[in-house]
C-alpha cells in the first residue's frame, strides 16, 4: 500500500537545519584527519528553489580533494546526483562516486556506471527524502559534479535524461540539500536515523544520531520546531 504524502512544515523551521548540520559534521572526520566540516563551504549564493516546489535547495561548495579532478577533463560538463543521507560521509571520505555495477550488493542499474542528470527533477527522485535530526522534518541531498562528456558511456531521455559515465570522468564540486522536502504519494522515505544504517569510512567509528534536543530547555532558550506529520493538516505557510 502506498503512503501518503505528508504535508511540509511550517518554512520558519527551514532554519534550524544548517546549525543541527554543524553539529552532523563536527561529529564525522574524514581519513586524513579532516572534519567534514573543513570540506563543505557554505555558500549562498548557490541556494535555489524551483517554482512552487516545497523546500530550497542550499548549496555547500566542496573543498576536498577529488580523485578525478575536473582539471583532468578534456570536455567537463555540470550534472547531478542524487543520493542518501546515510552514503554522504563516505562519498565525501573517499572523493568519488562508486559505478553501480554489481547486483549481488544491491546495485540497480541498466548500464554499469556513475548514474547522472542534468535535470533537477530527475535527481531529486534519487534523493531520498529523509528525517534525519528527529525534528519530523524531511531533507534531501544531491551532488553537483563537473563530468567529461568525451567518457559518457551511454545517454537516454527515458526517466528524465540520465546519463552514465566511469567512476574516472566524475569530480564532486558541490553538495545541495533540499529543506522541508516530505515525500511524495508512494515515494520511498526515512522516518528516522539509524546510525547503523549509515555507510561509515574504514577505520572510523559509528556516530550516535544528531537530535535536535540533547537536554531540557531551559527559561529563555530559543525556541524549536519538531513537526508531527501525523497531526498535521495546514500547509507550508501555516503558522505553527
Amino acid at each position: 500500500k502506498k503512503r501518503p504524502c505528508p504535508p511540509p512544515a511550517p518554512v520558519c523551521a527551514e532554519t534550524q537545519f544548517t546549525e543541527l548540520f554543524d553539529d552532523w559534521m563536527e561529529a564525522r572526520a574524514l581519513l586524513d584527519g579532516q572534519l567534514v566540516s573543513s570540506v563543505l563551504e557554505r555558500k549562498s549564493n548557490g541556494d535555489f528553489r524551483l517554482g512552487s516546489e516545497q523546500g530550497t535547495w542550499i548549496y555547500y561548495q566542496y573543498r576536498g580533494a577529488p580523485r578525478y579532478p575536473k582539471t583532468t577533463f578534456s570536455n567537463p560538463t555540470e550534472a547531478l546526483h542524487g543520493t542518501w543521507f546515510y552514503a554522504l560521509w563516505s562519498i565525501l571520505d573517499m572523493g568519488f562516486l562508486q559505478e553501480s555495477c554489481d547486483e549481488t550488493v544491491g546495485h540497480e542499474f541498466w548500464e554499469a556506471g556513475v548514474y547522472l542528470s542534468p535535470n533537477v527533477l530527475t535527481a531529486r527522485q534519487y534523493a531520498r527524502p529523509h528525517v534525519v535530526f528527529s525534528d519530523g522534518l524531511y531533507h534531501r541531498v544531491m551532488l553537483e559534479v563537473s563530468y567529461d562528456r568525451a567518457c559518457l558511456k551511454r545517454k537516454r531521455k527515458k526517466g528524465g535524461d540520465q546519463l552514465v559515465l566511469p567512476s574516472s570522468a566524475v569530480c564532486i564540486t558541490g553538495v545541495f540539500f533540499q529543506l522541508n522536502a516530505p515525500p511524495c504519494l508512494g515515494e520511498e522515505r526515512l522516518d528516522d536515523w539509524d546510525p547503523e544504517l549509515e555507510i561509515v569510512p574504514v577505520g572510523r567509528h559509528t556516530p550516535e544520531a544528531t537530535y535536535l534536543l540533547r537536554d531540557a530547555p531551559r527559561w529563555g532558550d530559543d525556541c524549536v520546531v519538531i513537526f508531527n506529520t501525523d497531526n498535521a493538516k495546514g500547509a507550508a505557510g501555516d503558522k505553527a
